[in-house]
């Protein structure tokens, strides 16, 4: 297991000093992006071409345009990205992370990607050896997966919500669905996350006539990758009605999970407490009768289910003004001890069988005791810092037969 310090209370409200002694934890600049005016600049690309390695970034309200990371470790906070007006055309990804080193990590966090012009991938996360981590985000995509990852080392994935809402017709007239969350090749967790497939098709003058029935997209697409979920909701698209001459075709309903090889290694899935539903079918006037999409639909891999009830981690402010007062919340069974680490966020490890997402040095915050409701608070105060710090939280959560569970890691900005 990682090493940990121990906990204490000099020790908690010492936790910068101590963390700042580890000078990769240490962020370069802070910059701010602003369209009114009162940051360094007024849009997200232009800021992460300025970027170095190591440095944060916090995106103020506003809906900005497409960006790109491209070998670098950044910190991204609040973007609203959007792109396009509804049309066929294929438009790069809305937001694209891609090419890190074993070293470099990117973290996303309060991210909402909107998009409406049918790209290869609404967010496209892809040939990355460093750490990618995705808090608190909501993609939603028209004619292209909500979240493609694809020759990914070690994706975390906290709080996303991604979906596909309808697909596109080709010019040959046959419909394309898609699913939620497509992974390939790449190793992810995934914590409290909900994946939606396509449930219809674009439709109107700029866009081709179905000409055959429209299934629905499945919620999650593996393909030769490893995935472990936690909590959340994989949802299958229903099968979409569509008239051809005077036949109404109705298609089959989106799997909930999608299993399947293209020739590498085959996929491995585990699943924590979390609900998997199939699609509904269309309505069909002729032709084959649609079906239910399946719950769980394995062509190829392991499928594992993992015991227990999710164990999660929230914090009242992911950016904290210092000196201040963190608040780390944690949910999970009356009874529960929730022990809270803070460190330099790492490459996923395993320690007695849990994925650890904190490196060394890492420090005990604390412990609380989950009431009743299965909740519990532990406030840590934070001494002033100078320079921007991104830190790394994670709970290890003890039942009443110590058996331990964790709990999705949280990403704490002090700009």
């Amino acid at each position: 297991m990682t090493p940990f310090h121990p906990f204490s209370s000099p020790a908690a409200i010492a936790l910068l000093s101590g963390l700042l002694a580890a000078g990769s934890l240490r962020a370069q600049q802070t910059w701010i992006v602003d369209q009114q005016g009162s940051g360094q600049f007024l849009d997200i690309g232009a800021a992460v071409a300025a970027a170095s390695d190591g440095d944060v970034i916090l995106v103020r309200q506003g809906n900005y345009p497409p960006f790109v990371v491209d070998g670098k470790s950044l910190t991204i906070h609040g973007a609203r990205v959007q792109q396009g007006a509804l049309g066929p055309s294929t438009a790069p990804p809305t937001v694209e992370i891609k090419n890190l080193a074993a070293h470099q990590r990117v973290h996303l966090t309060e991210l909402l990607a909107f998009n409406s012009t049918t790209p290869n991938a609404n967010v496209f996360v892809h040939d990355c050896a460093g750490s990618v981590w995705i808090e608190n985000a909501f993609s939603d995509s028209y004619g292209a997966p909500g979240l493609v990852i694809a020759r990914c080392a070690d994706v975390v994935l906290a709080s996303v919500r991604s979906q596909s809402n309808l697909g596109i017709v080709q010019a040959s007239g046959a419909p394309l669905a898609f699913p939620g969350a497509r992974l390939i090749a790449s190793t992810v967790h995934a914590y409290d996350c909900q994946f939606s497939g396509t449930h219809g098709v674009l439709q109107g003058p700029q866009f081709p006539l179905p000409s055959s029935q429209v299934v629905g997209g499945a919620g999650l697409d593996v393909v030769d990758s490893h995935i472990e979920v936690r909590g959340g909701d994989l949802i299958g698209g229903a099968g979409n009605g569509v008239t051809v001459g005077s036949c109404v075709l109705g298609g089959n309903g989106g799997d909930g999970l999608l299993m399947r090889t293209i020739g590498g290694s085959p996929p491995r899935v585990d699943l924590g407490d979390i609900a998997v539903q199939g699609g509904s079918p269309g309505v069909s006037s002729c032709g084959p009768t649609p079906q239910a999409g399946g719950t769980f639909v394995v062509v190829a891999g392991s499928l594992n289910f993992l015991p227990g009830t999710r164990r999660e981690l929230a914090l009242e402010h992911v950016v904290l003004a210092t000196p201040a007062t963190l608040r780390a919340d944690v949910t999970g069974m009356p009874g529960d001890l929730a022990l809270v680490f803070a460190g330099r966020a790492a490459p996923t490890a395993f320690a007695i069988g849990l994925p650890i997402h904190l490196g060394s040095p890492a420090f005990g915050l604390g412990a609380v005791v989950l009431d009743g409701s299965g909740a519990g608070s532990l406030a840590v105060p934070v001494a002033a810092a100078s320079g921007p710090i991104v830190i790394g939280l994670q709970a290890l959560v003890l039942d009443g037969s110590a058996a331990a569970y964790p709990s999705n890691p949280a990403t704490l900005i002090l700009p």
